[in-house]
């Protein structure tokens, strides 16, 4: 971690002070460690191992580590947190649909906290691309025993994009949001699935 271990530290503690303004955080250890192997892409990943359990990743041999560091360390925390928040209000989220909307939403409070992305993972399915996605999981929406590996990070064998789950989860809250003014995902934390797919059945239903 060295020579970035105090200033990830600071950084680190600033931000969740501030997301805690938002959604609720409490009862979580946060451990943060270089280990690349973790890291999927970029220079920062989380795991939410548990309702009180964040472990941040970084690969900090990355060549725009020191340059996209501040941002995107707020960003993950964001994410991360986020996800907790909402298992520990709703437990762990079981179907297709309920990981989706849970990924959706976390996205959503990383914009509302940190601001935009550029060139995000979570819109690189777009319009016909994405609508046929969303029809194929149609089919194992509310089935528990879904292959998140597949629609999350894709699948060859299955025909699924790398990223359809985070692309579906993000159009999903994007249009309850677009239809629910003044709804902002850090309101929506304790929300269950349910009141969620309410506002979006249509688009499911198709």
């Amino acid at each position: 971690m060295q020579p970035y271990a105090r200033f990830v530290k600071k950084e680190a503690a600033s931000s969740v002070q501030m997301i805690a303004r938002r959604i609720p955080v409490a009862d979580v250890d946060i451990i943060i460690m270089h280990s690349p192997r973790n890291v999927a892409f970029g220079i920062i990943s989380t795991q939410t191992q548990s309702k009180n359990h964040l472990v941040v990743a970084l690969n900090v041999k990355h060549k725009r580590f020191k340059k996209n560091l501040r941002v995107e360390l707020r960003k993950a925390l964001a994410h991360g947190l986020y996800h907790i928040a909402r298992m520990q209000k709703n437990g762990y989220p079981k179907t297709l649909i309920e990981n989706c909307l849970n990924e959706g939403l976390a996205i959503h409070f990383e914009i509302e906290f940190a601001g935009p992305t550029r060139a995000p993972y979570w819109t690189s399915i777009k319009n016909e691309a994405l609508d046929k996605v969303i029809t194929k999981a149609k089919k194992e929406c509310n089935s528990p025993d879904f292959d998140y590996d597949g629609w999350f990070y894709g699948s060859k064998t299955q025909n699924i994009p790398r990223f359809a789950g985070y692309c579906m989860g993000y159009k999903f809250i994007e249009e309850f949001l677009k239809n629910n003014p003044g709804a902002t995902a850090s309101k929506l934390v304790g929300k269950k699935s349910k009141f969620l797919l309410a506002g979006i059945i249509g688009r499911l239903s198709k």
